[in-house]
Protein backbone atom coordinates (compact mmCIF):
# COMPACT_ATOMS: atom_id res chain seq x y z
CA UNK A 1 0.00 0.00 0.00
CA UNK A 2 1.20 3.48 -0.86
CA UNK A 3 1.51 6.02 1.88
CA UNK A 4 0.40 9.59 1.15
CA UNK A 5 4.07 10.66 0.86
CA UNK A 6 4.91 7.87 -1.60
CA UNK A 7 1.71 8.53 -3.55
CA UNK A 8 2.72 12.19 -3.88
CA UNK A 9 6.22 11.26 -5.14
CA UNK A 10 4.83 8.71 -7.65
CA UNK A 11 2.24 11.22 -8.91
CA UNK A 12 4.91 13.90 -9.21
CA UNK A 13 7.25 11.57 -11.15
CA UNK A 14 4.45 10.45 -13.49
CA UNK A 15 3.50 14.09 -14.08
CA UNK A 16 7.08 15.07 -14.83
CA UNK A 17 7.48 12.09 -17.18
CA UNK A 18 4.27 12.99 -19.03
CA UNK A 19 5.19 16.67 -19.30
CA UNK A 20 8.72 15.89 -20.49
CA UNK A 21 7.43 13.39 -23.04
CA UNK A 22 4.84 15.83 -24.38
CA UNK A 23 7.44 18.61 -24.61
CA UNK A 24 9.84 16.33 -26.46
CA UNK A 25 7.12 15.26 -28.88
CA UNK A 26 6.07 18.87 -29.47
CA UNK A 27 9.66 19.96 -30.08
CA UNK A 28 10.21 17.08 -32.49
CA UNK A 29 7.02 17.86 -34.40
CA UNK A 30 7.81 21.58 -34.74
CA UNK A 31 11.07 20.89 -36.59
CA UNK A 32 9.25 18.93 -39.28
CA UNK A 33 6.54 21.41 -40.21
CA UNK A 34 6.14 20.98 -43.98
CA UNK A 35 5.53 24.68 -44.65
CA UNK A 36 8.86 25.75 -43.18
CA UNK A 37 12.40 25.29 -44.46
CA UNK A 38 14.69 22.90 -42.63
CA UNK A 39 16.00 24.31 -39.36
CA UNK A 40 19.56 23.80 -40.57
CA UNK A 41 21.01 23.75 -44.09
CA UNK A 42 24.16 24.65 -46.00
CA UNK A 43 24.44 28.01 -47.72
CA UNK A 44 25.72 26.23 -50.84
CA UNK A 45 22.32 24.46 -51.12
CA UNK A 46 20.31 27.71 -51.23
CA UNK A 47 18.71 28.97 -54.44
CA UNK A 48 16.51 32.05 -54.71
CA UNK A 49 14.61 32.71 -57.94
CA UNK A 50 12.82 35.93 -58.80
CA UNK A 51 10.68 35.93 -61.95
CA UNK A 52 8.98 38.96 -63.46
CA UNK A 53 6.23 38.00 -65.88
CA UNK A 54 4.99 40.96 -67.95
CA UNK A 55 1.54 39.45 -68.48
CA UNK A 56 -0.03 40.78 -71.67
CA UNK A 57 2.52 43.59 -72.04
CA UNK A 58 5.14 43.34 -74.78
CA UNK A 59 8.15 42.94 -72.53
CA UNK A 60 10.54 40.08 -71.88
CA UNK A 61 10.20 37.73 -68.93
CA UNK A 62 13.01 38.52 -66.50
CA UNK A 63 14.51 35.98 -64.12
CA UNK A 64 17.21 36.17 -61.51
CA UNK A 65 18.75 33.13 -59.87
CA UNK A 66 20.93 33.63 -56.80
CA UNK A 67 22.83 30.67 -55.39
CA UNK A 68 24.62 30.05 -52.13
CA UNK A 69 27.80 29.33 -54.08
CA UNK A 70 27.94 32.98 -55.18
CA UNK A 71 26.93 32.34 -58.79
CA UNK A 72 24.04 34.39 -60.08
CA UNK A 73 22.26 34.79 -63.41
CA UNK A 74 19.96 37.41 -64.91
CA UNK A 75 17.89 36.13 -67.83
CA UNK A 76 15.81 38.17 -70.25
CA UNK A 77 14.13 35.90 -72.78
CA UNK A 78 17.09 34.20 -74.52
CA UNK A 79 19.83 36.43 -73.04
CA UNK A 80 21.61 35.16 -69.95
CA UNK A 81 24.08 37.31 -68.01
CA UNK A 82 26.21 35.89 -65.19
CA UNK A 83 27.47 37.78 -62.17
CA UNK A 84 28.77 37.15 -58.64
CA UNK A 85 26.44 37.62 -55.68
CA UNK A 86 28.41 37.65 -52.44
CA UNK A 87 27.42 35.32 -49.61
CA UNK A 88 26.92 38.16 -47.10
CA UNK A 89 24.35 39.72 -49.46
CA UNK A 90 22.54 36.40 -49.81
CA UNK A 91 22.55 35.98 -46.02
CA UNK A 92 21.08 39.47 -45.64
CA UNK A 93 18.38 38.58 -48.18
CA UNK A 94 17.62 35.34 -46.32
CA UNK A 95 17.38 37.26 -43.04
CA UNK A 96 14.96 39.65 -44.71
CA UNK A 97 12.79 36.76 -45.94
CA UNK A 98 12.67 35.34 -42.42
CA UNK A 99 11.95 38.79 -40.95
CA UNK A 100 8.91 39.34 -43.19
CA UNK A 101 7.71 35.79 -42.43
CA UNK A 102 8.00 34.80 -46.09
CA UNK A 103 7.51 31.12 -45.29
CA UNK A 104 4.11 31.85 -43.75
CA UNK A 105 2.81 33.90 -46.69
CA UNK A 106 0.17 32.44 -49.03
CA UNK A 107 1.47 31.00 -52.29
CA UNK A 108 -0.56 33.47 -54.37
CA UNK A 109 -1.90 36.99 -54.03
CA UNK A 110 -3.79 36.85 -57.32
CA UNK A 111 -7.17 35.99 -55.90
CA UNK A 112 -8.91 39.10 -54.63
CA UNK A 113 -12.10 38.82 -52.62
CA UNK A 114 -14.64 41.52 -52.09
CA UNK A 115 -18.19 41.62 -50.83
CA UNK A 116 -21.25 43.40 -52.09
CA UNK A 117 -24.79 43.89 -50.90
CA UNK A 118 -27.48 42.37 -53.09
CA UNK A 119 -30.92 43.90 -53.56
CA UNK A 120 -32.48 41.24 -51.33
CA UNK A 121 -30.28 42.32 -48.40
CA UNK A 122 -27.85 39.39 -48.59
CA UNK A 123 -24.13 39.95 -48.69
CA UNK A 124 -22.37 38.01 -51.40
CA UNK A 125 -18.68 37.34 -52.02
CA UNK A 126 -17.05 38.10 -55.32
CA UNK A 127 -13.73 36.52 -56.32
CA UNK A 128 -11.54 38.26 -58.86
CA UNK A 129 -8.41 36.87 -60.48
CA UNK A 130 -6.39 38.63 -63.15
CA UNK A 131 -4.11 36.00 -64.61
CA UNK A 132 -3.00 38.16 -67.54
CA UNK A 133 -1.73 41.04 -65.38
CA UNK A 134 2.01 41.53 -64.82
CA UNK A 135 3.19 39.51 -61.83
CA UNK A 136 6.24 38.38 -59.96
CA UNK A 137 7.17 35.24 -58.08
CA UNK A 138 9.89 34.78 -55.51
CA UNK A 139 10.99 31.22 -54.77
CA UNK A 140 13.32 29.94 -52.06
CA UNK A 141 14.73 26.44 -52.56
CA UNK A 142 16.99 24.41 -50.32
CA UNK A 143 17.57 20.67 -50.69
CA UNK A 144 14.05 19.25 -51.33
CA UNK A 145 12.12 22.17 -49.80
CA UNK A 146 10.67 24.96 -51.96
CA UNK A 147 8.49 27.94 -51.11
CA UNK A 148 7.17 30.29 -53.81
CA UNK A 149 5.02 33.37 -53.44
CA UNK A 150 3.41 34.99 -56.50
CA UNK A 151 1.96 38.49 -56.45
CA UNK A 152 0.99 41.39 -58.69
CA UNK A 153 1.44 45.16 -58.40
CA UNK A 154 -0.85 45.15 -55.35
CA UNK A 155 1.25 42.44 -53.70
CA UNK A 156 2.91 42.85 -50.33
CA UNK A 157 5.09 45.95 -50.16
CA UNK A 158 7.92 43.96 -48.55
CA UNK A 159 8.11 41.53 -51.48
CA UNK A 160 7.91 44.29 -54.08
CA UNK A 161 10.70 46.13 -52.26
CA UNK A 162 12.93 43.02 -52.21
CA UNK A 163 12.19 42.38 -55.89
CA UNK A 164 13.08 45.92 -56.96
CA UNK A 165 16.25 46.01 -54.90
CA UNK A 166 17.51 42.62 -56.16
CA UNK A 167 16.83 43.47 -59.83
CA UNK A 168 18.48 46.91 -59.44
CA UNK A 169 21.47 45.34 -57.73
CA UNK A 170 21.80 42.69 -60.46
CA UNK A 171 21.87 45.43 -63.10
CA UNK A 172 24.64 47.25 -61.19
CA UNK A 173 26.69 44.07 -60.74
CA UNK A 174 26.39 43.08 -64.40
CA UNK A 175 27.39 46.43 -65.91
CA UNK A 176 31.12 46.19 -65.08
CA UNK A 177 31.57 42.69 -66.56
CA UNK A 178 28.73 42.25 -69.05
CA UNK A 179 29.48 38.55 -69.33
CA UNK A 180 26.87 36.47 -71.12
CA UNK A 181 26.21 32.81 -71.68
Amino acid sequence: MLTPGKLFVVTLLVGIACFTGISAIAAKQNTNIPDNPPSEYRLDDVRIHLTRNPGMRKAPIQKIELTGTGNATLKRDSTSLSFRYESHKLLALLNELYAIRFFELPASYFVKRSIFLKKDGFISTQIRRMIDAPNTSICFTVITYEKCVSYDADGPYELRSIEQRVFDEAERLIKPGLSSK
